[in-house]
């Protein structure tokens, strides 16, 4: 069985005559810098910046929906494949290096040369990436800042649970690891 594989070809394109720069050809995009990104965020505050980073995901989650065959055959493909999507998409946005790391049972999104600083934009944008190009609810939890920016993909509940443990002062490893033993 073929695996498919990410096609950046097309993912960007840029129509010096009109001014316009297109992540797809229904979507008009604009360069905005990393930089610029964390002012508006430290303006908008957590809301707004969550509000912002589900918007930009939600559209790299359609990109990548689309390009598979729709919600249904993206639930159907392998992690594997849903990954190089998800890592494709969001690198040509220049969002960063997405990998996955598996802890146990738990999901980490790591972001190697985000674009910008702000990880709770980061981890709304890809919550909103992998929950529409896959239709479910999911959430985050931002659980390692720097580089890379590390993102626990879980459920909702889940999710709040490891905000608090990280809140509280704890390190990704030992979030996850209460996490798996229900502590």
């Amino acid at each position: 069985m073929a695996v498919a594989k990410f096609d950046p070809r097309g993912a960007v394109t840029f129509d010096v005559q009109r001014g316009a720069v297109n992540a797809a050809p229904e979507e008009r995009v604009l360069l905005v810098g990393g930089d610029a990104l964390d002012e508006a965020c430290g303006r908008l505050g957590a809301e707004g910046t969550r509000a912002l980073g589900l918007a930009m995901g939600r559209a790299a989650g359609a990109r990548i929906a689309s390009s598979l065959g729709g919600v249904g055959k993206v639930r159907e493909a392998s992690l594997d494949v849903v990954v190089t999507y998800l890592a494709g998409e969001l690198s040509v946005r220049g969002v960063g290096l997405v990998t996955i790391e598996r802890w146990g049972r738990a999901m980490v999104v790591a972001v190697e040369n985000p674009a910008c600083t702000n990880a709770e934009l980061l981890a709304a944008i890809i919550e909103g990436a992998f929950g529409e190009s896959t239709g479910r609810e999911l959430g985050t939890a931002t659980v390692g800042v720097g580089n890379p920016v590390r993102v626990l993909l879980a459920s909702p509940a889940s999710a709040t649970r490891a905000r608090a443990l990280h809140e509280a002062g704890n390190d990704f490893a030992t979030v996850l690891t209460k996490l798996q033993e229900g502590a």
